[in-house]
């Protein structure tokens, strides 16, 4: 009887470690991070996304439940033609977020995030693309 336990936990393991894999790529690919701690902490990530569908912003800190201040900018180009969009919004961590893109299924964007909270602690961003 003891090895049917063993063997039962071994089994529950395989089956929910995929899955929690599965659920925390549900953003995509992670193509930029950073990180800031202390007292007033400030966070940016700055990247290059190719062909995506969606992008995503990802803000955590530590301890949860921050009031934070984002501000983000992508400059995306379809083709011969770009642009840029941009916007800002306070929301309390951790929170994800999508950001909007001046096209529909860019060739290519350059994404910039600025995330800040007013009080001590550690402030990480992320950003996530999808692709088409």
């Amino acid at each position: 009887m003891r090895g049917t336990g063993k063997f039962a936990a071994l089994v529950a393991m395989l089956v929910l470690v995929p899955a929690a894999i599965a659920i925390g790529s549900g953003l995509g690919h992670r193509f930029a991070h950073g990180q800031d701690r202390g007292p007033n902490p400030v966070a940016s990530a700055f990247g290059e996304t190719h062909k995506p569908h969606i992008i995503y912003a990802k803000i955590t800190s530590s301890p949860s439940n921050q009031k934070v201040g984002v501000k983000y900018s992508t400059n995306c180009a379809k083709g011969k033609t770009g642009g840029t969009r941009g916007n800002k919004f306070t929301s309390r961590t951790p929170v994800t977020k999508k950001l909007r893109l001046r096209f529909s299924d860019p060739d290519v964007c350059d994404v910039g995030l600025l995330a800040a909270m007013q009080t001590d602690g550690t402030i990480k961003v992320e950003l996530y693309s999808k692709a088409q």
